[in-house]
């Protein structure tokens, strides 16, 4: 495994072999950015009394018989599933 500052090619510091780094802390910063949002939208038992995650949003799948809200695991689950879908190549 690589730390964030290695190159994924040689293991060394990313500057070493290239011109520009892999990432950029606004790279990272976006991502952060995106984690949080997931993280929040995803709910759980950390969700405090008070917030605006359940009474205003509410995520859902069809199964194709009824609508499941998801959320925390539930949610993870039907994420990687659905990009693992998204990935597969169209047969």
């Amino acid at each position: 495994m690589h730390r964030p500052d290695e190159c994924p090619i040689g293991g060394e510091p990313c500057q070493s072999l290239c011109d520009t780094p892999c990432t950029t802390s606004l790279e990272i910063a976006d991502w952060r950015a995106d984690a949080a949002r997931y993280r929040w939208l995803r709910g759980g038992s950390d969700v405090p009394q008070g917030s605006q995650r359940w009474p205003r949003w509410e995520v859902r799948s069809w199964d194709g018989r009824f609508w499941q809200t998801l959320f925390a695991e539930k949610m993870d689950i039907a994420v990687d599933a659905a990009m693992k879908r998204d990935a597969m190549p169209n047969v």
